[in-house]
């Protein structure tokens, strides 16, 4: 009779005991063998293993240990910002899951205090240590999204790292249920758009040093409410000037990356975008980084710091108000997502339709009719944005210094 039993220790602990047959010094006896592993489906698979190896022979070979060793989470971590960026993620999206991960690491290996030279086992895995690292982020002082994101790669990577058990032993089963190991996500208020005054009085408020790549940027955002990463992703070949059109060739999600979408200008625009497209080819970007080696490189130098300044300045001479752009509700301000609120904000405010405001921003369709027919109409676009209003220039403009370029002409 073969005997074997499986015994749960906790703490997703299991022992696989056995009783085989040997021979010592020509005495042949029967003895009990035990082996201790990490994971349910681990124990299974060495479960059958035993039995399939009593049936057949009698005993089951100390090999078997191979099955208790333990798998490299970070080895796990890294297959899986493989698969995100074959995917199709961007190189920001990836570059923000790398550092997520090197944080949910760091906060790891200072809690099971394992040397950076040492590998990470899967054994680590459990609920407590992903409630350990959030209260260890939180004591941190790092914002509610930051430590939400953390968490929320951490596990993902143990649901890929599940799929695989045989390439990461000792690995425990990963919960069904999300909300076991996932700190509530963050909710936020809809803090108030700009108008576009205030968006005007934080562009003439730009440190005239660092205007020479916020102001473009920021013109091109308040007529046309993209994100900062489409304005950088543009060319001059992407202007039409002649039709007062622009192709937007990049977006936040697939579906906006798919459409390749072409938007009418305002003529106001058209006439700052001027000087800059005719006197360039058409592969030359659009708003031009601070220095050569970023283009080279591939890098854009996204204006945060200098928009900043800007509606700070704006602030305290009392032509914005704070909360526009650093809302009290969120630990990290909105500098140039703003310019895109108030550009909704400011054709919500003339009756513009919703299904025109979502086209020319790159939102998902809201409708059924939206979503599987024709966009808005040409006509219904060009007049939504012929009622932006120019750019009040007046109001204490700072001197721009000589080897400034800025895109409206003077």
């Amino acid at each position: 009779m073969i005997s074997h039993s499986v015994s749960d220790l906790g703490n997703g602990r299991f022992k696989i005991r056995w009783r085989e047959w040997v021979e010592e010094g020509g005495v042949r006896r029967r003895v009990e063998r035990a082996l201790t592993v990490t994971g349910k489906q681990a124990s299974a698979q060495l479960h059958a293993k035993v039995v399939r190896a009593l049936e057949t022979v009698g005993y089951y070979e100390p090999e078997a240990r191979v099955v208790a060793r333990v798998g490299n989470l970070e080895q796990a971590a890294f297959s899986w910002l493989r698969h995100k960026a074959a995917r199709g993620c961007t190189e920001s999206t990836t570059s923000a899951y790398g550092a997520a991960l090197k944080r949910f690491f760091a906060a790891v290996r200072r809690r099971e205090r394992i040397a950076d030279d040492r590998v990470v086992p899967t054994t680590v895995l459990s609920r407590d240590l992903f409630a350990d690292v959030a209260l260890e982020l939180r004591r941190a002082g790092l914002a509610e999204s930051t430590i939400y994101t953390t968490i929320r790669i951490g596990y993902d990577v143990w649901v890929w790292a599940s799929d695989e058990p045989e390439a990461y032993p000792g690995l425990p089963m990963a919960p069904r249920d999300p909300s076991r190991v996932l700190p509530r996500p963050p909710v936020y208020g809809a803090p108030p758009a700009p108008t576009l005054a205030e968006v005007d009085a934080c562009i003439r408020h730009l440190p005239p040093r660092m205007a020479y790549v916020a102001r473009p940027a920021a013109i091109i955002m308040r007529f046309t409410g993209l994100r900062v990463g489409q304005v950088f992703a543009l060319t001059c070949g992407d202007v039409n000037l002649a039709r007062a059109e622009l192709r937007v060739t990049t977006g936040k999600s697939r579906r906006e990356k798919a459409e390749q979408r072409t938007i009418p200008i305002s003529r106001h625009l058209v006439e700052e975008l001027r000087a800059r497209v005719s006197s360039q080819p058409p592969t030359a970007q659009l708003v031009q980084r601070r220095k050569d080696q970023h283009a080279e490189s591939g890098k854009n130098h996204l204006p945060g710091m200098a928009l900043t300044k800007g509606w700070e300045r704006a602030t305290q001479t009392g032509e914005v108000r704070r909360e526009v752009w650093q809302p009290p509700n969120r630990k990290i301000g909105r500098p140039d997502h703003a310019f895109r609120a108030a550009f909704q904000a400011y054709l919500e405010s003339v009756a513009v339709r919703d299904s025109v405001i979502d086209f020319l921003v790159g939102h998902a369709p809201a409708s059924v009719r939206g979503k599987h027919y024709a966009p808005p109409t040409p006509d219904a676009t060009r007049a939504a944005v012929e009622r932006i209003p120019a750019i009040d220039w007046t109001g204490g403009e700072e001197e721009v210094p000589d080897n400034v370029v800025v895109l409206r002409p003077r």
